[in-house]
């Protein structure tokens, strides 16, 4: 029951439900205590309904879900140690692999991947001297430091999470024992670089004798005007495993780049740090030895904006085009570049809750000349704990 002098109200939200920014609320006023003392909890599910609607591919609906769980842990106030974070996630994820129906290669749902049940990340990160340094070591999610474009997180085909180009990322379903490195030299500029394990997630075999390097260099700066913050970034990956080529031979290491930028191009209330709505633009490549890796260029382009319509503060949409140029190498057996233009718009039903239909289109899917082109429309549900 309630503690005496509180509404039932008071105790599970401090507002009517449908206005929770989580699902379940506050627990009774249990988890803003936690918060207060450094430990957030936080869970996510989200499922994804997809059906191919061109012909040549499998006509048919498939469901797919993901469980997130995870805890966050500033120890500042219980143990004193500012500036510091420790993570751990848990992930389980059911359902098929949607580009098995449709067979395009660079991923049109973010979210396929085989069964997962499995602890994704854990990891501690401490910033130091003024926060011009900062260190994160443990299993990581690489994508969450390189080759990451904020203003693209709204699109689902995989390419506009990091570039296809990069050959065994250690990203989503498989981060990797890591330790990465990033300064701050100035306000505007920063710099960093991580080495994970080649084996993903057991050191015992084989530690980092064969790592995946990564390094990012980029220019910041912030809104100015009705124009938002801005970004610039480029970045070189090795990957010093041994890898089959298309020939049918082997290669000790191969390597690539990338490169970014995004820039909100207009901001509702630029004084006000935490308002949302505006209109973004973006841009990235990547490039990879076509020896080895099946995409050896990409190129991506897109707008998303949030806030456009009346009343409709927390709703986005977005357009994004992206091209795959596959290998030319002897043995790769591809004979067409492939090409995906994606559009969404997320509707936010209630602070924990949103909807997101999602259209693409992908030009020969798989690099191959059958079929020509596909349609594939998905809805995403999202649920905050």
């Amino acid at each position: 029951m309630p503690v005496s002098g509180t509404t039932n109200v008071e105790w599970f939200g401090g507002w009517p439900w449908w206005q929770w920014s989580r699902l379940t609320g506050n627990w009774g006023s249990v988890r803003p205590l936690l918060e207060t003392n450094g430990l957030t909890l936080a869970g996510h599910f989200t499922t994804d309904t997809s059906v191919g609607l061109s012909s040549g591919v499998h006509q048919r609906g498939i469901q797919r879900g993901l469980l997130d769980l995870n805890l966050t842990f500033d120890p500042e106030p219980l143990l004193g140690i500012p500036d510091g974070t420790f993570f751990a996630q848990y992930y389980y994820r059911y359902g098929p692999h949607g580009s098995d129906d449709i067979g395009d290669l660079q991923g049109y749902d973010n979210m396929d991947a085989g069964k997962l049940n499995q602890v994704e990340e854990m990891w501690y990160e401490q910033k130091l001297v003024q926060d011009h340094f900062r260190l994160k070591a443990g299993q990581v999610d690489a994508n969450a430091e390189f080759d990451n474009l904020p203003a693209a997180g709204g699109f689902i085909n995989s390419s506009a999470g990091f570039s296809p180009t990069l050959l065994d990322f250690p990203t989503y379903p498989d981060p990797a024992l890591s330790v990465n490195v990033f300064a701050y030299p100035t306000e505007w500029s920063y710099c960093g670089a991580g080495i994970y394990t080649d084996n993903l997630r057991d050191l015992s075999a084989y530690g980092f004798h064969h790592p995946y390097l990564i390094g990012e260099a980029g220019l910041t700066h912030p809104a100015a005007g009705h124009f938002g913050p801005g970004r610039v970034a480029a970045g070189f990956w090795y990957d010093t495993a041994t890898l089959s080529r298309f020939d049918g031979g082997l290669q000790d290491g191969t390597s690539g780049g990338y490169a970014l930028a995004e820039q909100q191009v207009w901001k509702q209330q630029p004084a006000a740090a935490d308002d949302v709505r505006g209109v973004s633009v973006f841009a990235q490549y990547g490039y990879a030895n076509p020896e080895t890796s099946p995409v050896a260029n990409h190129v991506g382009v897109g707008i998303s904006a949030t806030g456009l319509l009346p009343e409709r503060d927390s709703d986005g949409m977005g357009i994004y085009w992206t091209w795959a140029g596959l290998s030319q190498a002897s043995g790769a057996g591809f004979t067409h570049d492939e090409s995906s233009l994606e559009g969404y718009y997320q509707c936010r039903v209630t602070p924990f809750f949103a909807l997101k239909p999602d259209l693409q289109w992908i030009r020969h899917p798989g690099g191959q000349s059958f079929p020509d082109s596909a349609w594939v429309a998905t809805l995403r549900v999202v649920i905050d704990f």
